[in-house]
């Protein structure tokens, strides 16, 4: 983004604190966007942390994005977000980000080896199988047990234990 002669810039830097060197960090840009949320300006941060911002687009955002470069803006809450005056507040105390926070924007790819046979494919599949079984079956078992449960007594708080309980059917002797 350019600017122009006698223009203002903030100009600052990103710390990742607990960042330590040789450990990946994420690629990060500051957004500037307007009230109905559209990104007015993206600036990138470079991987020292630094990064500027012209004072006239500040000017127009009404809010202020900290995250990663290639993310997308629907999950608003993964985003430090800032309104003008507090991000150039932030600015002149530092920028700091907790691990907890930017640990997240990293994206981890882990590659696996090995074969998948039939077997465990077929074993799988009787598993799911199985499960739907007993999930379809599940109903049945609920009149079943609400059957007994109407055709038994109920225990009061006066009665002095559920192990006395009897059938209502069954003659008390």
């Amino acid at each position: 983004m350019a600017t122009k002669r006698g223009e203002s810039v903030i100009k600052s830097r990103i710390e990742l604190v607990g960042l330590r060197e040789g450990d990946p960090a994420p690629d990060l840009a500051v957004r500037l966007t307007d009230s109905g949320g559209r990104v007015i300006a993206t600036v990138a941060v470079g991987k020292d942390g630094a990064f500027q911002v012209p004072g006239a687009t500040l000017d127009k955002a009404a809010r202020v994005l900290i995250g990663p470069a290639e993310a997308d803006l629907s999950n608003r809450a993964a985003f430090r977000s800032y309104d003008p005056e507090h991000f150039r507040s932030a600015v002149e105390a530092g920028i700091a980000i907790s691990k907890t926070r930017w640990s997240k924007w990293l994206q981890w790819t882990r590659c696996v080896g090995g074969r998948v046979g039939t077997a465990s494919l077929a074993a799988a599949g009787r598993s799911v199988v199985a499960r739907l079984a007993s999930w379809r079956a599940a109903p049945r078992r609920v009149t079943e047990t609400a059957k007994l449960s109407a055709s038994t007594s109920i225990v009061t708080a006066g009665e002095p234990s559920a192990s006395r309980m009897r059938s209502s059917s069954s003659p008390r002797t």
